[in-house]
């Protein structure tokens, strides 16, 4: 192939790609089920964002409330989730498709630990391993808001991330269970 010709495929797939957008593999339910090593039921309690990277990156770090554990460590009660971007004094930095935690938000992450001293995760799958609990005529819900992704499948299309749900709790906690049957 030809420099033209890969200069040629390379803006093809750019301009197709939404402006802003992340780009991630596309995980199914069970997929982030089984690349977590903690999927947890809980609420955001609060967050503050730091410079990390020698001040070339902000992230924030939100402290979650578990309620329930679907897999991992049964002992977490508190987790510390970190998010990509944040707001440190009158800088901001957005990541695109990074899942946002605010306090109060009910909510069903699929973690993993990150390496270093402190005992913190990260969402698996960026927005998609960020799921609500909503309550509608009095059931409990579970759903997914599109984030700002644009997701990678195996056939090699990319798709801006959908909507998932609603499903009802029970079904979903199921399904998380079933994919990580015979394993902690």
């Amino acid at each position: 192939m030809s420099l033209r010709s890969t200069l040629l495929a390379i803006a093809s797939l750019l301009v197709c790609l939404p402006a802003g957008a992340t780009v991630v593999e596309a995980l199914e339910l069970e997929q982030l089920s089984q690349a977590s090593e903690l999927v947890v039921r809980g609420t955001a309690l609060e967050s503050s964002a730091e410079w990390v990277a020698g001040r070339r990156q902000i992230r924030t770090v939100t402290r979650v409330q578990v309620s329930d554990r679907l897999k991992g460590d049964p002992q977490a009660r508190e987790v510390e989730v970190h998010t990509p971007g944040g707001t440190v004094g009158d800088i901001t930095q957005k990541v695109s498709g990074s899942p946002q935690l605010e306090p109060g938000d009910e909510v069903v992450l699929f973690l993993k630990r990150r390496p270093g001293p402190r005992r913190l995760f990260q969402v698996v799958g960026m927005g998609q391993g960020r799921f609500s609990v909503v309550r509608e005529a009095g059931r409990e819900l579970v759903v997914r808001e599109p984030a700002r992704l644009s997701l990678l499948y195996p056939d090699g299309s990319v798709r801006p991330s959908a909507r998932f749900g609603p499903v009802p709790l029970r079904q979903f906690v199921e399904r998380v269970q079933k994919a990580n049957a015979g394993k902690p």
